[in-house]
């Protein structure tokens, strides 16, 4: 399993343009929106949990800021 995460995927011109198609479509872009809706209260609203050390607190927010990186990455890919 892990020497499939690690190997590379080569996508052909065709997927390439399927995913961009799919991810300019109003529903998807709507739902990447909602993501990152959801992880930036996330973040605005975060207090560490009781008992949680500030260690895992701000690993936590980390993860949260990680997911809102990557939604906001696909937000920003366009059709041409």
């Amino acid at each position: 399993m892990t020497t499939e995460l690690f190997q590379e995927i080569i996508l052909s011109d065709t997927e390439q343009d399927i995913v961009v198609t799919a991810l300019a479509m109003p529903a998807v872009r709507k739902y990447l929106k909602s993501l990152a809706n959801d992880a930036i209260k996330d973040i605005v609203y975060s207090e560490p949990a009781i008992n949680e050390t500030p260690e895992s607190y701000l690993r936590r927010l980390a993860t949260v800021k990680g997911r809102l990186e990557a939604v906001n990455t696909l937000l920003q890919i366009q059709a041409a």
